[in-house]
């Protein structure tokens, strides 16, 4: 049995990477640990729980993930490839690019050969490495499912849970809430509002956040505003709660939400090492002093600790949504 693996290796090192490979499969080296869904380590990604929860589905549900995951696969190793073209035409190891181009394109029609090959009454088994890498079993084929880029690693697995959400309710394969998709808003108690003479108005929450606004003007945006807030940093406090429950460390120095406020969802930057998630988060995109004097209150909260923090002039902190 061969092992389709991709030639994830640094571009200098192909060769070397690719023998390895075949060594370790014709060897039978390289072992396919196959979870039950029962036994799912709670140290693994995000995409691995899914993968596991999908594997118990029924054939054609886990043909319709191999066949999204297939499809990533060979987008994302056909723009490596062009990227290794174009990088030939400006570096100087012109050799070793366009070499490194040639395999990707290879090992990239192979996947779309797969994929066209792939129906719903194809026979497809998901299993976790021991590495914790997902492979797919596609007609007894097996498929190391990862991207040319190690960086890249986390969009790619998040585009392939994205794609194949977006067709199946991925919460009915799931009984852990925390391995769900967070797409929703999370809906929290709202904030209550208080007046005063001297202070101004504030919004506050039950666990202990406050803005202090200046003036009475714009009263209705305000309320609006700091609901919308609220309620987007549960959101965030959920969907990092559930990556540290993973086993993800958040460096709170890293911490960014990056992407347009109006796309769908948000990228949001756990660390330096590449973990991340998505979230429908624009409002936190456009105020991001806000977010960055909101961030002790947060990593206490993802502590389970109690924390109270009051931001004064609130006026400015949301300025970008209060006068857009």
């Amino acid at each position: 049995m061969q092992l389709l693996s991709q030639p994830g290796f640094p571009r200098s090192g192909l060769h070397a990477g690719l023998r390895l490979c075949q060594a370790l499969a014709v060897s039978g080296l390289l072992l396919l640990a196959q979870v039950a869904v029962a036994d799912v380590d709670r140290s693994l990604s995000r995409f691995n729980r899914i993968a596991v929860a999908i594997s118990k589905e029924p054939e054609p549900v886990r043909a319709e993930f191999a066949l999204t995951a297939i499809s990533e696969m060979t987008a994302a190793h056909t723009a490596e490839a062009e990227l290794a073209r174009i990088d030939a035409r400006r570096g100087s190891d012109r050799r070793d690019l366009l070499r490194w181009a040639g395999a990707v394109d290879a090992y990239a029609a192979e996947l779309a050969a797969i994929g066209e090959a792939l129906t719903a009454e194809t026979v497809v088994g998901i299993s976790i490495g021991a590495d914790s890498s997902v492979y797919l079993n596609i007609g007894g084929r097996p498929v190391l499912v990862g991207t040319p880029s190690a960086r890249k690693q986390g969009e790619f697995e998040q585009r392939i849970i994205d794609r194949f959400c977006a067709a199946y309710r991925c919460e009915d394969f799931l009984s852990d809430p925390d391995l769900m998709v967070v797409r929703r808003q999370v809906q929290g108690q709202p904030p209550s509002w208080s007046f005063s003479q001297y202070a101004g108005p504030a919004c506050s929450t039950a666990d202990g956040l406050e803005l202090q606004f200046q003036t009475m003007q714009d009263l209705r945006r305000k309320r609006e505003i700091c609901t919308r807030l609220v309620a987007e940093l549960n959101l965030l406090l959920a969907g990092i709660d559930a990556e540290v429950g993973a086993g993800a460390r958040v460096d709170w120095n890293r911490l960014e939400i990056r992407g347009s406020p109006n796309a769908e969802q948000q990228q949001v930057i756990l660390n330096g090492q590449g973990d991340m998630l998505y979230l429908a988060v624009p409002g936190l995109t456009e105020v991001p002093d806000f977010l960055r004097r909101a961030l002790p209150w947060l990593a206490a909260r993802v502590k389970g600790e109690s924390y109270r923090l009051v931001l004064l002039n609130a006026d400015t902190l949301v300025a970008p949504l209060l006068y857009p």
